[in-house]
């Protein structure tokens, strides 16, 4: 399974500065909650609206890191965990 970390976003929270994670499946699942949304014409629930507020958040902070050259896809990479560090530490 894999997991982007994202929490609950909350208003004392700055938006600017905060990259949250997320399990693939809980994003997915929030995905399908949307289209059906969508197709139904039906309401979200406020958990939703707090996901995906949060999600949109954690995308913007990370596209604003890559225009501006702040962050590059290998260091990104290496946030998210899908990227193991060389060193250990029973060789340090």
């Amino acid at each position: 399974m894999q997991v982007i970390t994202m929490t609950p976003l909350h208003q004392e929270t700055p938006l600017s500065n905060t990259i949250h994670d997320m399990d693939i499946e809980a994003l997915d699942a929030l995905i399908q909650r949307l289209n059906d949304a969508k197709e139904y014409n039906l309401t979200l629930s406020a958990e939703d609206i707090e996901l995906l507020l949060t999600a949109l958040a954690t995308l913007s902070i990370l596209q604003e890191n890559i225009l501006n050259n702040d962050v590059t896809i290998h260091q990104l990479r290496k946030r998210l965990g899908r990227v193991v560090a060389s060193e250990k530490l029973s060789t340090l």
